[in-house]
């Protein structure tokens, strides 16, 4: 007989209501069982559990229970510095040891250059470690406040944070779990600007129930901001830079490789003092990377580099417009 015999009944409701085209559950399963009978209990109790599986991805995970534990990677697996004062830090997960781990290569990168903005790479990152996904956020933060909460748990910043930091956070729609997470706590803490693609919008703490040497993950508690913000829809960026994920995974992989038909633009102007300074004053908002390249003999206004990474090109020429015109009011109280 099934495994999941016993909830059939209030299953049927439940897929019947989500789908309403549908016919119930029972009556389905009734008939396949009476007009296919080389069809045998195991086969169907299979086709069921992949069914709902597969449905409720990735809210409902079957695992192995004696699936060994995966040999521990470096949580950031990238670094360095760009326009000479920003730095970068790319993070593959957000797992146990991510604070300490981001605070050592953060530390180490300002002890050989002098940085004054960070930018923190979390596309393509997930993980289900949620108070390490506040204690690395509460790095930057400023000022005692709620960053995370979920079931009867708040995480709190313990306002160790030096001073006002100019960071980007760079998001996409594979970043879920911990790392939007962490990335909205950053945003509505008044810390980051946050600039990509919405999330995925799977930011849950799950429970584990033992099924027959499996184990069934069902993500049963949302994770909300301090503020109480829900995550179920993602955290939707401050500034939406999208492009097609294949494209998007060849730039993360290699941001100076060269696109087939120049899909992402080659090269890109950076602000001067100047026009930043001219922008302000005439309150032209506009994003910084919308800056026309001077027509020939207007001067060398511009200089190119060759990052083909339109997101990381987006937080940099920001960042680097606050550090010239100063935080914004907001980002300093």
């Amino acid at each position: 007989m099934f495994c999941l015999a016993g909830l059939a009944q209030g299953i049927g409701p439940g897929l019947t209501a989500a789908e309403p085209d549908h016919p119930p559950f029972q009556e389905v399963l009734q008939l396949i069982r009476t007009h296919l009978p080389d069809v045998t209990e195991p086969e169907l109790n299979d086709a069921l559990v992949e069914g709902l599986i597969a449905r409720f991805q990735p809210r409902v995970e079957l695992v192995s229970s004696n699936t060994p534990a995966p040999d521990a990677k470096p949580l950031i697996t990238r670094t360095g510095v760009h326009e000479e004062t920003i730095g970068y830090l790319r993070v593959a997960e957000v797992g146990p040891g991510l604070p300490e781990e981001l605070a050592s290569h953060w530390t180490a990168l300002r002890s050989t250059n002098r940085l004054n903005a960070l930018v923190l790479d979390l596309r393509f990152a997930g993980g289900q470690d949620y108070p390490a996904a506040a204690q690395a956020a509460d790095l930057f933060v400023r000022g005692e406040k709620p960053l995370l909460t979920w079931a009867d748990t708040v995480m709190r910043s313990t306002g160790k944070a030096e001073s006002f930091l100019p960071l980007a956070v760079l998001v996409n729609s594979e970043t879920g779990g911990a790392a939007e997470a962490m990335a909205a706590a950053l945003r509505e803490s008044g810390t980051a600007l946050v600039i990509g693609s919405p999330t995925s919008g799977q930011a849950y703490v799950y429970r584990e129930f033992p099924l027959e040497g499996r184990t069934l993950r069902v993500a049963a508690t949302p994770v909300e901001t301090g503020k109480g913000q829900s995550l179920k829809g993602g955290v939707k960026p401050d500034i939406e830079t999208r492009m097609p994920i294949a494209q998007e995974r060849v730039v993360y992989a290699d941001p100076f490789v060269t696109l087939p038909g120049d899909a992402v633009r080659s090269s890109r102007p950076r602000m001067t003092e100047a026009e930043l300074v001219r922008r302000r004053r005439e309150g032209d908002t506009s994003p910084p990377f919308t800056m026309p390249t001077p027509a020939p003999g207007q001067g060398a206004v511009a200089e190119l580099t060759e990052l083909r990474d339109p997101v990381l090109l987006q937080a940099l020429d920001i960042l680097k417009g606050i550090t010239i015109v100063g935080p914004s009011a907001a980002a300093a109280e």
